[in-house]
């Protein structure tokens, strides 16, 4: 229901990514039970997710267009999400070993890097994208860790409860339009969520498939 009302698309796609990773474990009662109610729930909604992803759709075509598309509607959420893509690239192309420094961007601000010798005067707060934020503020090596941080619980052996698993792939799926666990705050989260499954998984022992 926050979902539907909120009209979230990083939401919708975290729900697409757990829904997904769900029925190929073979849980079609759990996706089923799931899109009942959202469904009933759109209804009342007809207009909002619909009209969002068209707007944000319509953005992202002018975005990617070869010449600048002036009369191109301009979703504000999304323009702002592309522009910090941009300019985190820009950064990484300006700072392509070692970044800009960790947290210089996300919780300080920069100088926005502009086309050319004139500057725009905004600043740089990191990208909507987490492994993008990461990578223009640590650079590589600062990438590698954090997803190699990220796979670990899905690796770990004994398994994590698969509602979790489930749950974290679409949280990750969502970090890609948001700085998820490069936020303090939402990664002090995932870490209880994640340390709490461990805990249940290792008292419940090994089970039939998890090791396949």
């Amino acid at each position: 229901g926050s979902l539907v009302a909120a009209g979230s698309r990083a939401g919708y796609l975290a729900l697409a990514v757990g829904a997904a990773a769900l029925l190929c474990a073979g849980e079609t009662r759990a996706v089923t039970r799931a899109a009942v109610p959202l469904l009933l729930l759109a209804l009342c909604f007809p207009l909002r997710t619909g009209q969002r992803i068209a707007a944000a759709a319509d953005s992202l075509a002018a975005f990617l267009a070869p010449a600048p598309v002036v009369t191109a509607p301009a979703d504000a959420s999304t323009q702002q999400h592309l522009d910090s893509v941009r300019q985190a690239w820009r950064e990484v192309g300006m700072h392509p070993w070692l970044g800009v420094g960790y947290g210089r961007a996300l919780y300080l601000g920069l100088p926005a890097p502009a086309e050319g010798a004139v500057s725009t005067g905004a600043l740089f707060r990191g990208a909507q994208d987490m492994p993008l934020t990461v990578l223009a503020e640590t650079g590589p090596l600062g990438l590698v860790l954090l997803l190699a941080a990220v796979v670990a619980p899905l690796a770990r052996r004994p398994r994590l409860p698969l509602g979790v698993r489930a749950g974290f792939c679409g949280l990750l799926a969502a970090s890609l339009t948001q700085e998820t666990l490069w936020n303090t705050r939402l990664l002090a989260i995932a870490v209880l969520v994640t340390g709490l499954a461990w805990q249940a998984a290792e008292a419940r022992g090994p089970q039939e498939g998890d090791r396949v």
